[in-house]
């Protein structure tokens, strides 16, 4: 049994490693978590030598959930992307097995209408890449047929939760937590796993008592998961991020004391930043 686990980055000036060299810092990060949400490729396709770098720092269990470029995503809404999807990838192909899902965050407009384009574009995915859709229309989660819809026409993809509803609970405390307010997505909380393979993005609180209480619906889930046979995979986040990498090992910690079999993360590495002398 294995639980991923994991953040929204793998660098951070308030973690370990931070002061390593960039092609350091994600093998750093690789010896404190298992996983990470490939964000960066949202902005733009890495060239395929430096896919070839996170490849090179990370063992093969280690997982990326890779976010789609928001040319295909957002600005042409998943029609006519076959060049941009193409040059994708080709350049993540270096990550081989690494790459748990391609990661289709779809903005807020796109909604009941939109599935067929979705159903075709999910249908025209390569084997062996895995798909997982986020979806932020609140059609979705507050009409049951269109929620049925949807998980339909998925067919075999996963739908990725966003869980901000621990961000929401009560006024922001923060600046980090008033800007997450003005940006998140105010969905219900979602937890139906349609595959072996859940991805889960939680967003808790720069309290870090608030962020574990919060969580504490999905280390049930993820626990439950773990019975069915399925494989998690699942993201902390807070709004300002400086303890989401120690609260990710505290997570899997959770569920491992209720799953005794879970495999243990791996031993951090201490890793020192070059010296003159």
């Amino acid at each position: 049994m294995r639980l991923h686990v994991g953040c929204a980055m793998w660098t951070h000036a308030a973690w370990p490693g931070h002061t390593l060299p960039p092609g350091e810092r994600l093998r750093s990060y690789a010896s404190r978590c298992t996983a990470v949400e490939g964000n960066t490729t949202f902005y733009a396709i890495p060239s395929r030598a430096t896919v070839e770098t996170w490849a090179s720092q990370t063992d093969p269990g280690f997982r990326f959930v890779v976010k789609l470029p928001k040319i295909v995503t957002h600005e042409r809404r998943l029609t006519g992307v076959d060049v941009e999807m193409r040059t994708f990838l080709d350049a993540i192909e270096p990550l081989g097995e690494r790459v748990e899902a391609l990661w289709v965050q779809l903005p807020g407009s796109f909604g009941p209408g939109d599935v067929a384009v979705l159903e075709r574009f999910l249908r025209r995915i390569p084997r062996p890449y895995r798909s997982a859709v986020e979806v932020r229309h609140r059609a979705f989660f507050s009409d049951a047929g269109e929620e049925r819809r949807l998980a339909r026409a998925l067919n075999g993809a996963e739908w990725v939760p966003f869980d901000t509803t621990t961000l929401f609970a009560s006024p922001p405390t923060s600046d980090a937590e008033r800007e997450a307010w003005t940006k998140k997505p105010r969905v219900p909380r979602r937890a139906e796993a349609l595959t072996d393979r859940p991805i889960v993005r939680y967003l808790g609180r720069d309290d870090t008592g608030l962020t574990v209480e919060g969580w504490r619906y999905w280390v049930e889930v993820a626990a439950a998961w773990l019975g069915e046979g399925r494989t998690p995979t699942i993201f902390i986040h807070t709004p300002d991020n400086a303890q989401a990498l120690d609260l990710a090992r505290r997570f899997h910690d959770e569920v491992r004391a209720r799953v005794p079999g879970l495999e243990p993360l791996p031993e951090p590495v201490e890793v020192e930043p070059p010296t003159l002398f």
